[in-house]
């Protein structure tokens, strides 16, 4: 997870969160990150602060985005990628252009 120059910043926007906010973060299987335990109070503000840092809600992703994956296996899996976090979203997006 990184930040990523003129673009989304969502290990900033994380860190925000978890250091203002009495959140729990949870990781699926599908490598999404998921915040957890927010309270009424606090859910517009940790809203506005994703907005901020460009992070992109489920509802603006493609179906291809929600389910891709960049795994990071290399040397130990053939069918790994070598650059996954840049490759990946250069590779969705090409697909969303065509």
């Amino acid at each position: 997870m990184r930040d990523v120059a003129d673009g989304q910043r969502l290990r900033s926007a994380l860190r925000l969160i978890a250091e203002r906010f009495d959140v729990t973060f949870l990781i699926t299987a599908q490598q999404d990150v998921l915040i957890s335990g927010i309270s009424g109070d606090d859910r517009e503000a940790i809203a506005h602060l994703l907005v901020t840092h460009h992070v992109r809600a489920v509802e603006e992703l493609g179906l291809v985005e929600r389910s891709a994956l960049a795994c990071p296996a290399l040397p130990t899996c053939g069918q790994a990628w070598p650059k996954p976090n840049v490759d990946c979203p250069t590779l969705l997006n090409r697909c969303r252009t065509r």
